[in-house]
This record gives C-alpha cells, sequence and structure tokens, in this order.
C-alpha cells in the first residue's frame, strides 16, 4: 500500500458475513450475535440492522462461499458442450471440495443446519444445467426440483462424510455422481462411464 492511500473500509454487511464464513469455517455455529459482532468488528445494535437472526446470516454466508466456488468452477467447465455431461463433471468437482477447497467444505458442512429451509435448496448453475440436458432429450424433466433437492441432499452428506471422516474416496465420489444422472433419468451403464471419464480429459486448463 502506497504511502498516503487508506484501506477501502468494509462495510458492516460485509464484515458480518466475513465473520460468519469464518465462524463456519472454525465449527463455532453454536455462538451468541455479541461473539459475531466481535469477531465482525462491529456493534451488537447494528447486526439487526441487516440480519433477523443469525441462521439467516449463516445461510447467507454460505451462500456467498459457494457464489465464489461456482466463479471458479464456471470457466473450468462451460466449455463442455453436453449439458448432462456438464452438470456430471460439476458435481464430481464439488464433491471434491473436501480435499480441494477444505475451508469452503467446512463451511458448507456446518451451515447445513441454517440452510435446511432454503426455498432453493441447490446450486442454480446445476439446474440450468439439468433443465437444458432436459430440452435435448438426455434427462428426464418430470419433479425436476425434487430430483435435484434429493440429489444436492446427497451431495452434503457425501461431503460431510468427507470433511468429518477422512480420507475422501474419489471413486465413491464418482459413483454418486453416477447416482445423480441415474435419478435424473440416464441409463446405467451411460451413466457409470460419463462420470468415470479423467477430469483432466474434461477441464478447461
Amino acid at each position: 500500500m502506497g504511502v498516503g492511500t487508506v484501506a477501502p473500509r468494509i462495510s458492516t454487511h460485509d464484515a458480518l458475513l466475513g465473520a460468519a464464513e469464518e465462524l463456519l469455517a472454525a465449527g463455532q455455529i453454536d455462538v451468541s450475535v455479541a461473539a459475531i459482532t466481535t469477531t465482525a468488528g462491529v456493534g451488537v445494535g447494528s447486526f439487526y440492522n441487516h440480519f433477523d437472526d443469525k441462521g439467516s446470516l449463516f445461510e447467507l454466508a454460505a451462500q456467498r462461499a459457494f457464489i465464489s466456488f461456482e466463479a471458479e468452477l464456471v470457466p473450468l467447465t462451460e466449455h463442455i458442450e453436453n449439458p448432462a455431461e456438464r452438470l456430471c463433471t460439476r458435481v464430481r468437482i464439488y464433491c471434491r471440495i473436501p480435499d480441494s477447497q477444505p475451508r469452503l467444505a467446512r463451511i458448507v458442512v456446518n451451515a447445513a443446519p441454517h440452510c435446511l429451509l432454503s426455498p432453493v435448496g441447490y446450486s442454480p448453475m446445476f439446474e440450468a444445467d439439468a433443465k437444458a440436458a432436459v430440452a435435448d432429450g438426455v434427462l428426464d424433466g418430470a419433479d425436476l426440483d425434487l430430483k435435484l433437492m434429493a440429489i444436492a441432499a446427497g451431495a452434503e452428506r457425501l461431503v460431510g462424510q468427507a470433511v468429518i471422516f477422512p480420507p475422501l474416496s474419489e471413486a465413491r465420489v464418482d459413483e454418486f455422481a453416477s447416482v445423480a444422472l441415474q435419478i435424473l433419468g440416464m441409463p446405467r451403464t451411460k451413466a457409470r462411464r460419463m462420470a468415470r471419464r479423467p477430469l483432466t480429459d474434461l477441464l478447461q486448463p
């Protein structure tokens, strides 16, 4: 930082979100609002100007962390033309975050109790891939929202198991991606073949 320059001030909203991410990553979710504001370096009274309760804060913090992950994931996978394969690849990468991005994995796992009633419950990016595959006639669109919710719940459980009981089994992750495709209507043989392709052959360098 140059002489005479001033570091940009972080807004109270962002400070609270940053504190929530830090606490989630550390597994400190049974904390008071006062502890959160202390971590954020803001006053207790300012908390309720931005959030109704700590559950809504933790949910938004987890969403923000996941959006950041998506921003990294899209450039690696957007070139995959087959939307079903693009979805499969993204699920495989996401379920590997206990190894590739352990901090994000801990945030996701520890925020889960506060995200159970989220109106979406799964990534809009994954939903877009699934809908595109349905439009192409590759996947079955019946009860798509329920199927995606089930897949999202399974993915969170898989990530949680890998965080609590490491190491991560990549074969198990790939089998889960295969099962996800089967839930969406893809034949088992085709789904397993798609989920077992080497990721190095699929990702954009």
